[in-house]
């Protein structure tokens, strides 16, 4: 094996020292800047991803109050509305219920006055129907021409007043 014979180690050194200068120039001057500013590049993009993720996060918090104040704002609204809602149905009720009641009242009064007339209407002529009944009867039993007519309905009246 020519790598093991002693008489071409010079050469072989000197080829080596040679090829690993050339190779080492090469490597710093062309292939390391090249990574190095590949790496350096994903740094600062790596750097200002995280910069715009911050960024995003502290918008995003933000909103979130926001939002979360708006909410809250919203159900205070909410709540207002609601409550002068009922209040305003409330009275609009109550002004309905005395309404109704009054239109009622008014109902059962024209109901009693109705039914006090009807009343004295009828206890009004309580007194001709029975006298017209006591005639009759006792025109059924005495006979029409035995009695006076006048007579009859003026005692008629008496007993029923007494």
């Amino acid at each position: 094996m020519p790598q093991l014979d002693f008489l071409t180690f010079p050469s072989q050194i000197i080829w080596l020292f040679i090829t690993f200068t050339a190779l080492y120039i090469i490597m710093a001057k062309i292939a390391l800047p090249k990574l190095a500013n590949a790496i350096e590049l994903r740094r600062d993009i790596i750097a200002r991803d995280l910069e715009e993720a911050e960024h995003f996060k502290d918008e995003s918090e933000k909103a979130e109050i926001e939002y979360e104040s708006l909410i809250k704002e919203a159900h205070s609204k909410s709540n207002v509305i609601i409550k002068e809602t009922k209040e305003k149905l409330s009275l609009q009720f109550e002004k309905e219920k005395k309404k109704v009641e009054e239109d009622n009242s008014k109902k059962i009064i024209e109901a009693e006055s109705k039914i006090l007339n009807a009343k004295n209407n009828a206890l009004s002529q309580i007194d001709s129907i029975a006298t017209d009944i006591s005639k009759t009867i006792v025109e059924k039993l005495v006979g029409s021409k035995g009695l006076k007519v006048n007579n009859i309905e003026d005692n008629i009246k008496l007993t029923i007043n007494n």
